[in-house]
């Protein structure tokens, strides 16, 4: 009979190791070691297979997980399970995204490229693109099932109630500011659902949505640069121009605002404690340049219009009243945070987006022409267009920040200087 060893868990295999000695433990051990799977790799498999059985259900349970942790994993096998569950019929998912985020895409994936798979910029590429590909995702499912109308803004509700939970349990947040923004977000959305429903129902959606515009106040409370993040307006634009002064049409790299920008900060914020990096539109700009902020702007900028249009031939749609005020609460407050730098607090946003979207294209609100097929000189002139553009941001992000390129000029002499 075997020596008696006390119980222990999977972390201590590595103790156990080391203190077998007659290496009865060792192939066990390592038989464990290799199967594990920890919680995270365990609710994104079960994510993959509820997507791949269900794409709605895969969606509605991403609305619901993402906000509170493991957001990437849970959004790639989503997105995984989705594409797979597209190949049998033939049909797939189709990119119901403008052209404009293609080209982003693009410009992101070769921008990531260009800073040698940097981590950060690695990061913020992964996180920009499965947030683009979960949006084209709830348009498309949205096609299918429009009783997401319903089921997904209860998922959003859940998972931001949710989120706003553990961070007052926990008494932290990655970003409270980011918080406030995600919050204001579903709680814009659930007051329009509460106008729209009727006799508990809506007490339930108006029970969530003050509790999660308490959680905006909440937040913003708890962020110690609110208040003052409006008076540095000024200094960040300042500071983020000659940041990408070197680079302006397609930025110095995805992830490297937050190292180069403070180089360029003024005294009243470099040295009395100011933020790190800038805003998100002023990083959009400084990353990816003003090619990168016009093209996040269009692809944004187009799902307002359409929805504007749809509320003009029905203003009395609640719903999207909601979902479009709390997707314009939430790019209002890329003023004064950064909302998009967190998969937990970027991917709702985009899903409430694509359902947005998909809200004003639906045949009751918006009665447009159906999707034709692209004919081959489209799909051509699509595909130079994106590498013209993934080129020149691989070009770009290889010449680096200013501080890289040699530059001689008083901005960059000061932010030198202050980096000692």
């Amino acid at each position: 009979m075997g020596p008696q060893l006390p119980r222990v868990g999977i972390d201590d295999l590595e103790f156990l190791l080391d203190a077998d000695r007659e290496g009865v433990l060792h192939p066990a051990a390592i038989i464990v070691r290799e199967v594990a799977i920890s919680p995270d790799r365990l609710v994104a498999v079960f994510t993959f297979a509820i997507a791949l059985a269900s794409p709605a259900k895969g969606l509605l349970l991403v609305a619901v997980l993402a906000p509170l942790g493991s957001a990437d994993a849970i959004a790639a096998a989503f997105i995984a399970g989705w594409v797979l569950r597209g190949v049998p019929d033939r049909s797939g998912p189709r990119m119901a995204a403008p052209l404009a985020a293609g080209l982003l895409c693009a410009l992101v994936a070769g921008s990531s490229v260009g800073v040698n798979l940097e981590p950060e910029g690695s990061a913020g590429a992964v996180r920009f693109l499965l947030g683009a590909a979960l949006a084209a995702a709830t348009v498309r499912i949205f096609r299918v099932r429009p009783d997401l109308s319903i089921e997904l803004p209860a998922a959003l509700a859940a998972g931001g109630c949710g989120a706003l939970a553990l961070a007052i349990g926990r008494d932290s947040a990655a970003d409270w500011r980011a918080l406030a923004a995600a919050s204001g977000l579903v709680a814009c959305l659930a007051a329009g659902m509460s106008a729209r429903a009727r006799g508990r129902a809506r007490l339930i959606w108006a029970a969530a949505g003050i509790a999660l515009f308490a959680g905006v106040v909440l937040a913003a409370c708890r962020s110690p640069q609110m208040l003052s993040a409006l008076s540095r307006t000024r200094p960040l634009i300042a500071a983020s121009v000659r940041a990408a002064a070197s680079s302006p049409w397609f930025g110095i790299g995805i992830g490297r605002d937050r190292t180069t920008t403070p180089l360029f900060y003024p005294a009243s914020i470099a040295w009395h404690g100011g933020a790190l990096g800038s805003h998100n539109l002023l990083a959009i700009g400084v990353e990816l340049g003003l090619v990168g902020l016009a093209l996040w702007a269009i692809w944004i900028g187009a799902g307002f219009l359409r929805a504007a249009r749809a509320l003009v031939r029905d203003s009395h749609d609640a719903r999207l009243w909601g979902a479009a005020g709390g997707a314009a609460f939430y790019v209002a407050a890329l003023a004064v945070g950064r909302p998009l730098a967190f998969s937990e607090t970027a991917f709702p946003f985009l899903i409430q987006f694509g359902l947005m979207t998909g809200l004003a294209g639906s045949t009751l609100l918006d009665a447009t022409p159906a999707p034709t097929r692209r004919t081959r000189w489209q799909v051509a002139v699509t595909a130079i267009a994106m590498a013209a553009t993934a080129a020149g941001a691989f070009i770009s992000a290889r010449r680096g920040p200013p501080a890289q390129t040699g530059m001689s000029t008083p901005a960059a002499t000061a932010a030198t200087l202050r980096s000692r």
